[in-house]
């Protein structure tokens, strides 16, 4: 039993470290789906004589 603060200590560590790679993720992919949508909306926006 005397480990166990050590030990919830380092649970909660990992949680904490596990949710900011998470967050992370989430938000780099999030950046790309925009990027992504832009550039969809910027070629749609194109006029058709510069694409041939």
């Amino acid at each position: 039993m005397e480990q166990l603060p050590l030990q919830l200590a380092i649970a909660f560590f990992a949680f904490v470290v596990a949710s900011w790679a998470a967050l992370g993720l989430y938000i780099r992919a999030e950046r790309q789906r925009r990027r992504e949508e832009i550039l969809t909306v910027e070629i749609a926006d194109a006029p058709v004589a510069q694409a041939a």
